[in-house]
């Protein structure tokens, strides 16, 4: 019996997923001497070049743009800063745009009522109502 996966659950979280050959999975929690340094990372320098370049965010952007996102978005883009923050910028852009935040079931729901009245069934009347 050996591990076959193990994730870490973010950066900040002492927990990780384990899953072994023998097809038993378990969460067990990591001393946190054990995490490694995310500020010691090889990748804290690309980051902060990231935010550099990116320049100052709004209180909306600043939101998305933690160093953890800031990551992620190196990491789709091999490393490039430039591709990133091109990324990043028209993320943001869709956001400040759409504000998907804002979108909730209900009003997705009544949107769909309005363009498809006759699609309306007994369970869509029901949580309109609620």
């Amino acid at each position: 019996m050996f591990i076959h996966r193990c994730v870490l659950l973010s950066q900040t979280c002492p927990w990780a997923f384990i899953s072994l050959t023998n097809g038993f999975s378990f969460f067990i929690e990591i001393p946190l001497y054990c995490l490694v340094d995310f500020s010691h990372d090889v990748a804290y320098e690309q980051i902060n070049e990231l935010k550099s370049a990116l320049g100052p965010l709004s209180a909306h952007g600043e939101k998305y743009c933690s160093d953890t996102c800031l990551r992620r978005s190196l990491e789709a883009r091999n490393w490039n800063v430039t591709k990133s923050r091109k990324m990043l910028e028209e993320s943001l852009k869709w956001r400040a745009t759409y504000k998907p935040e804002d979108i909730r079931w209900v009003n997705a729901l009544k949107l769909l009522c309005s363009l498809n009245p006759g699609q309306v069934t007994k369970h869509h009347a029901n949580c309109l109502s609620a």
